[in-house]
Formats: structure tokens, C-alpha cells, sequence
């Protein structure tokens, strides 16, 4: 089974390191609760994900964070400072589900587009990030060659 190399972020002070099988949705190393959730919510077939039944967190809103977005793009768009992102910005195979909780606790899930794309096809080259309140449900399809893809990705810039 071939393995993505573990990625590591953080927020604050507390740091976590996260590798994904992109063939059988294995998780390596220490996932998040909420990631773990997730994929073990899609391996199980399930294509609706509530954000708000995600363990590890009073969460409130979630932000999805695609290719090309800087520090500074995400920042502007959510008011949060994510770790673990190049200030050149994601590459296009990589895309970033942020909860963020009441508290203020914020938890990013790095994702291998392979996996799991949250974000729109067209206009590849436009960096996109958004808040979306937590009560509404993150909804998959198979993607074509894909694994998973956000079915419900109305997302734009800003």
C-alpha cells in the first residue's frame, strides 16, 4: 500500500503529525479525532458528513482551503491563522478542512486531493477559501479517479 509522507501542523502549541493511505483510507501516525472521523465515515460508505457530530470539539464553523491559498488569502478570508501552510501557498494537490470551535480551538485536517477533493475543479489557478457555519453537512461523491470529491463546494475567493 503506498503512503503519502506524514505532514505535520499545529495550532498553538499542541502539534500534530498526519500521513493517509490514498488507497484504503488508512490512517498513519496520530490523526486527529476529527480526522479519523471523517475517513472513517467515508469508508463506511457514508456521504453525509455532519461537522457538528465531529468528536474533538464544540465546533462552529469550518473553513475548506484550497490550492494556491497563502497564509495571508486565509487570514483575509476566515480571520484564522492556519500553521502548516507555505506562504507560496497549497500545491494543487493539497486542500485543508479547518474546524474551528467555540473556544477559539482550531483543528486542520491536510488532505491529499487523491483522497479527498473539497474543492472545485474550474478555475484551478484561483485560490479558494471560505467560512461555512458547522451545521451544514459536508456532502460526497465518488470522484472520478479521486476517492471522495465535495459535492456541495460553492466556494469563492475571499
Amino acid at each position: 500500500m503506498t503512503t503519502t509522507p506524514a505532514r505535520t501542523f499545529g495550532f498553538g502549541a499542541a502539534v500534530v503529525s498526519s500521513g493517509v493511505a490514498l488507497a484504503g483510507f488508512t490512517l498513519v501516525g496520530c490523526a486527529s479525532e476529527p480526522e479519523a472521523y471523517l475517513f472513517d465515515r467515508l469508508q463506511a460508505g457514508d456521504t453525509e458528513i455532519s461537522v457538528l457530530a465531529m468528536p474533538g470539539g464544540n465546533w462552529e464553523e469550518y473553513a475548506i482551503v484550497c490550492p494556491y491559498a497563502t497564509p495571508e488569502l486565509i487570514k483575509e478570508a476566515t480571520g484564522w491563522e492556519v500553521s502548516g501552510v507555505p506562504q507560496a501557498g497549497l500545491a494543487d494537490d493539497e486542500n485543508i478542512l479547518v474546524l474551528h470551535a467555540d473556544n477559539g480551538a482550531m483543528d486542520a485536517i491536510h488532505l491529499d486531493r487523491k483522497s479527498v477533493d473539497l474543492c472545485p475543479e474550474s478555475e484551478p489557478e484561483l485560490p479558494t477559501t471560505k467560512r461555512i457555519a458547522a451545521n451544514e453537512s459536508l456532502m460526497f461523491v465518488r470522484g472520478a479517479n479521486r476517492g471522495w470529491a465535495l459535492e456541495n463546494s460553492e466556494l469563492s475567493s475571499g
